[in-house]
């Protein structure tokens, strides 16, 4: 009898640690961080195509709803101001770029887009209308939408801003702390239209 006891045992506990590693190797559900799956709708036609092509991972169809910016190129050096001219260009020819705002402003030129890799994202936390008191620099539109996405662990978010035909310039978010995203939504909002989530 006291045999048997164990095997019972045994067989119990067997089929306990069975069940917890099935448990522990299952496919985990993507943690969203607090916030929106990338397939949210807004109701803002232009907004709602840059987070399908975002959703759908189709660099192609995103690199298609770019609104180019037009600015002059310059030789001189330093940081900020319009593109630079590549050797053999003069200064002041005129192309066309999407601008990236981090710890310094850069472009891509529309005739090197196939080279950007597009947007990394998770999430979409916030989706807003950009104030007109939002700020405003030569060569660096801030559209009339922005949509702020969390990317992976140890990754940037990032903000796109979007005009009335498509992406015009995209912001590397070095903190996305709910504390630095409010204090970004608060300054540029006009009109929140997807709020972040509480995290």
């Amino acid at each position: 009898m006291k045999n048997h006891l164990i095997i019972v045992l045994f067989v119990l506990v067997s089929l306990l640690a069975g069940a917890c590693s099935s448990v522990a190797t299952s496919t985990p559900v993507s943690d969203l961080s607090g916030g929106y799956p990338l397939s949210t709708k807004t109701g803002v036609e232009v907004v709602d195509n840059v987070l399908a092509a975002v959703a759908s991972g189709n660099t192609d169809e995103l690199r298609s709803l770019i609104q180019y910016t037009t600015a002059p190129c310059t030789t001189a050096d330093g940081l900020g101001g319009p593109p630079k001219c590549n050797e053999g260009e003069p200064h002041g020819q005129t192309l066309q770029v999407l601008p990236f705002l981090g710890s310094e402003g850069s472009f891509i030129r529309q005739n090197e887009i196939g080279n950007w890799d597009g947007i990394d994202a998770t999430a979409v936390y916030a989706v807003y209308r950009v104030s007109e008191g939002a700020r405003r620099e030569e060569y660096y539109p801030p559209g009339e939408y922005a949509v702020i996405f969390l990317g992976p662990p140890n990754e940037l978010g990032v903000s796109v801003r979007i005009g009335s035909k498509g992406i015009v310039r995209i912001d590397s978010l070095f903190d996305t702390s709910p504390e630095a995203l409010k204090l970004v939504i608060e300054r540029d909002a006009s009109e929140v239209i997807l709020a972040p989530k509480s995290r």
